[in-house]
């Protein structure tokens, strides 16, 4: 190991790479319920549920992507944070998106629950998790370059698995509402709280920008080309929905991909759909343990959390924290399966620190703008802080992880 105060992680990041790293990312597991429940709840208008959310999450994006160009750290939104508003600030942004390992258990759970399903033992359940979490501490802990590989090929392959399913199911059409203008637009609005949660993980790409070759070129670039392609992606598998399964279909409420892919291939598009989930939750937990590990060396190196966790190993990466964070997230499986907290409470919490860290981001922006770009920078901020208060109670999470950030004495500055 070497020593974390001499240390930067080396840039191996160009375009391609990371374009497929930010789309596991942003398409998590959530897919393969959201689409049914936003349709049920809003019928035709469900599509405009998903243009909207785009819309709105768009100057999020401009946000992160001028700041990450700007700002390239392993630290990721508390690197934005640190010089625009300070290093109490910075601190405060650093444990508020630590705060979001209980969601990297409950995709590795989620992992475990789709290999029980597909293979049948329910002790894969428990044995699956675990096993997810060790095939990605090893393959972080074998490089950065192996890592991005192995995302490129999750990536084109839940995509096009995707993409293939929903093309299918248009053209064998079905009994749904179609893809009609909506009397009823208000019905897309009542939904975007929902929406907005699969446009959620370019805030982790941003624990990334430091490994770009050329953060200034490639950074606002891989924000651009994920954000096209995972918006296509959203609105192709929607219109699918809508056109091929009713309103009423009782699969909407928890396997709507699956009874899509029914439509689309017959019996055998059900098991297609779950071997899909685990492409697609293993690609999720590879990003966020690269992710979460780049924060917590980050946060070590700047002095928020013990110095050890920044040492880098012969490989260049950050080992110790990337044991670190797996081993945080194999905690949770661990208390999720003794019964001391449930599945959709790990997932609330992980959301809720990432749209607090958003709306730093969005604070970090407006310090960093000015003229019209404030004015717009305002605009987003407003945004951001809407969306975090609909979290309610469970906001308080990440509050008081900001306010204990907030509390922590000043460190010595880093030699990075």
């Amino acid at each position: 190991m070497s020593d974390p105060s001499d240390d930067r992680l080396d840039r191996v990041l160009t375009l391609g790479p990371a374009v497929a790293l930010a789309v596991t990312m942003v398409v998590g597991s959530g897919l393969l319920v959201l689409p049914g429940l936003v349709y049920r709840n809003a019928g035709e208008a469900a599509l405009l549920s998903w243009v909207l959310a785009a819309v709105v999450v768009a100057p999020v994006l401009v946000a992160i992507s001028s700041l990450g160009a700007t700002y390239p750290s392993a630290g990721g939104i508390s690197g934005f944070v640190r010089p625009t508003l300070g290093e109490r600030w910075a601190r405060s942004a650093e444990l508020v998106f630590l705060g979001s390992i209980p969601g990297g258990g409950a995709l590795a759970l989620v992992g475990g629950n789709l290999l029980a399903d597909l293979f049948g033992p329910s002790w894969l359940v428990t044995a699956g998790a675990f096993g997810v979490l060790a095939l990605w501490w090893s393959v972080n802990r074998a490089g950065t370059r192996l890592s991005a590989r192995l995302q490129q090929v999750l990536s084109l392959t839940f995509v096009v698995g995707l993409g293939a399913i929903s093309i299918a199911a248009l053209v064998a059409g079905g009994p749904g509402t179609g893809v009609t203008i909506p009397d009823d637009p208000g019905r897309a609005i009542g939904q975007l709280g929902l929406v907005f949660f699969a446009f959620a993980g370019w805030e982790l790409m941003a624990f990334t920008s430091e490994e770009f070759v050329n953060p200034k070129r490639d950074f606002p670039r891989m924000v651009g080309l994920s954000f096209v392609a995972v918006t296509v992606l959203y609105l192709v598998l929607a219109a699918a929905i809508q056109t091929a399964l009713s309103v009423t279909d009782p699969d909407l409420e928890t396997a709507p991909i699956s009874a899509l892919a029914e439509v689309a291939f017959g019996d055998a598009g059900r098991a297609l759909t779950t071997a899909l989930g685990v492409v697609i939750v293993a690609a999720n937990v590879n990003g966020v343990v690269w992710a979460l590990s780049r924060l917590t060396y980050s946060a070590a190196r700047e002095g928020t959390l013990p110095r050890p966790l920044a040492a880098i190993d012969d490989r260049n990466v950050p080992g110790r924290a990337v044991t670190a964070v797996v081993v945080g997230f194999a905690a949770f499986v661990l208390v999720e399966r003794l019964g001391w907290v449930d599945l959709e409470t790990l997932f609330r919490l992980a959301a809720a620190c990432i749209f607090a860290g958003l709306v730093l981001a969005a604070a970090a922006f407006v310090a960093d703008s000015d003229g019209w770009r404030r004015s717009f920078a305002l605009v987003t901020l407003l945004i951001t802080l809407v969306t975090f208060i609909s979290f309610g109670a469970i906001a308080l999470y990440p509050v008081g992880l900001a306010a204990l950030g907030w509390s922590l004495h000043p460190r010595p500055a880093s030699n990075s």
